[in-house]
């Protein structure tokens, strides 16, 4: 558990009140939860919001580690430039139906994943 808080930056504000901390930290810190859990398997949803460029990429690495330990972590997001520099595997969902799967696919349809933000 403490190098998960380590991993994840939280070693700053360990004895400050929830409620006393940016939005960024309770992001970090409602995250430590599930990933402290046995779940082979998160599913996580809009886990980017209120997190700055470090804290993205604190997470990016704990999800790496977690992936390498074979472990799947599922996130829901509409951040996908974010995404795009930690994810392996995409799934578009549009208009109720299976759109895309994998960066490639989106690419080919769309462009970038930038165009696909604007459909």
């Amino acid at each position: 558990m403490e190098s998960l808080v380590q991993e994840l930056g939280l070693l700053p504000v360990i004895h400050h009140r929830v409620q006393a901390l940016s939005q960024g930290y309770r992001t970090r810190l409602a995250l430590a939860f599930p990933l402290m859990s046995p779940a082979r398997v998160l599913l996580l949803d809009e886990i980017f919001n209120g997190l700055d460029v470090v804290a993205i990429e604190l997470i990016k690495n704990v999800f790496q580690r977690e992936a390498m330990n074979g472990r799947t972590i599922i996130v829901s997001s509409h951040q996908l430039e974010v995404l795009d520099k930690m994810a392996d595997t995409f799934l578009v969902i549009h208009n109720q139906t299976i759109d895309a799967i994998a960066p490639t696919d989106i690419r080919g349809k769309y462009g970038s994943l930038q165009a696909l933000l604007t459909q």
